[in-house]
């Protein structure tokens, strides 16, 4: 289920974005940037992340993905329709096998206060924990323009949240440790595709416990986000998660049926996860009817 990647040819378009110093609207297509950490409240919604073996997540900045682990996913079928998110999510992974939180925080967060080599030895350091397609990748682009460049560059999406701390529950007391464990014993394959034409792709089979869509609800019609929920391999009782920053009428009211429900994180701002809940609409009919 993993589309073939051509190193040579996303290094060459990497390389593009980041010498270029024009400011690049925020747009969802095959060379879109990569956001460094999320810019959702995950730490609000992490009920939804637990007791899930397997899932069907956004790949974005990893950070779903990430915490999905800590709560003690171990498949997971990661999609984004941007062919540079994947390597970043290796990028995070490999670091965190092998660095402190402390010396995560300071590679990928505070990547200013270090100097270029610095940068570069502890990049070394955790590589190999990369196959042999991202390590390549990265190995290119840091020697040629080394890590602080990279990160600052449009390669990466300007949004950086300012509570990166507080979004990433893995980044919280003693999480980080704890994910560093349950990484070692976790499947990843990553997908390169629009989720309209995912869909189509995948096993019926091949059933999630949970799909986590992150907030692609902002960039849909309703109606054929709608769809697309309900169109999901889930199992039945598994939830897709949505999370939406302003939760507005036109939502309730596309959404208004028993398989969905609202869960306000915060009235103060508006935000809140749309949870659709699978149900096997047969049996209750013949529950209704009997």
């Amino acid at each position: 289920m993993v589309k073939e990647t051509n190193v040579d040819a996303d290094i060459k378009f990497a390389q593009r974005l980041i010498n270029t110093d024009k400011i690049i609207p925020v747009e969802y297509h095959y060379n879109s940037s990569i956001y460094k950490f999320t810019n959702e409240p995950i730490n609000r919604y992490v009920n939804y992340l637990k007791n899930n073996k397997k899932i069907l997540s956004v790949t974005s900045s990893g950070d779903q993905i990430f915490n999905s682990i800590l709560y003690g996913t171990t498949q997971i079928d990661s999609f984004d329709i941007s062919r540079f998110p994947r390597y970043y999510v290796e990028l995070k992974k490999a670091a965190i096998l092998s660095l402190s939180k402390k010396e995560f925080i300071s590679f990928f967060i505070n990547t200013k206060n270090n100097s270029r080599q610095k940068l570069i030895d502890m990049y070394n350091y955790f590589k190999m924990n990369m196959d042999d397609n991202h390590q390549e990748f990265w190995d290119t682009i840091f020697k040629r323009n080394g890590v602080a460049r990279v990160f600052l560059s449009n390669l990466f999406n300007s949004d950086t949240p300012i509570y990166t701390y507080f979004n990433n529950p893995y980044l919280q007391d003693n999480n980080y440790k704890k994910l560093q464990k349950n990484l070692r014993h976790v499947e990843i394959e990553y997908i390169v595709d629009d989720i309209k034409k995912l869909i189509a792709k995948l096993n019926k089979d091949n059933k999630y416990d949970m799909v986590n869509l992150s907030n692609i609800i902002s960039s849909t019609k309703l109606r054929d986000y709608k769809q697309i929920i309900e169109s999901l391999p889930v199992k039945e009782n598994g939830t897709v998660i949505s999370y939406v920053p302003q939760v507005d009428i036109a939502m309730i009211n596309t959404f208004y049926q028993k398989e969905y429900t609202f869960d306000y994180l915060d009235k103060n701002y508006g935000d809140g996860v749309i949870v659709y809940t699978k149900r096997n609409r047969a049996k209750n009919y013949k529950t209704i009817a009997s």
